[in-house]
């Protein structure tokens, strides 16, 4: 005998519907909980706009600061090497841009609250010589404030 002749099909709909609702419920209340400092990257309409330039190096924020609420960075690689924007908070990344070519500009936008941040480029990379490339150690990371 099967399931649905067992129990009926609606009895196996609401346990179905059931199931997913209790599987919802669940999966919702593991997220991250960080007290609220920050949201992951958002579609939302920027508050402010903060270009960046990426370059052998550096990262070079226009400000050094902005004020809380949805933000945009405008990322561009001014430099000759591949390199990515990772924004983050007490060593944790938030949200990144991977893979920025020389000569492009990439956008991102977080919701972000009082606090201080840090944008850096986490690439590693493995020269012929075997000499490994370590963005952020060479200097490619930058204290950001929000306000």
């Amino acid at each position: 005998m099967r399931a649905y002749e067992a129990f009926g099909r609606g009895r196996l709909t609401a346990i179905a519907i059931f199931g997913l609702a209790v599987a919802g419920t669940v999966l919702a209340s593991c997220g991250d909980d960080d007290g609220g400092q920050a949201s992951l990257v958002t579609t939302k309409t920027p508050d402010e706009v903060v270009r960046v330039s990426l370059q052998e190096w550096a990262v070079l924020p226009e400000v050094g600061a902005a004020g809380n609420g949805v933000i945009q960075f405008a990322v561009d690689n001014r430099g000759t090497e591949l390199h990515e924007f990772v924004l983050l908070k007490d060593g944790e990344e938030l949200g990144e841009i991977e893979g920025i070519g020389p000569g492009h500009l990439e956008t991102i936008r977080f919701e972000l609250k009082p606090g201080n941040y840090e944008l850096a480029c986490l690439i590693k990379e493995t020269e012929d010589n075997g000499e490994v490339e370590d963005h952020y150690a060479l200097g490619m990371h930058k204290q950001f404030e929000v306000r």
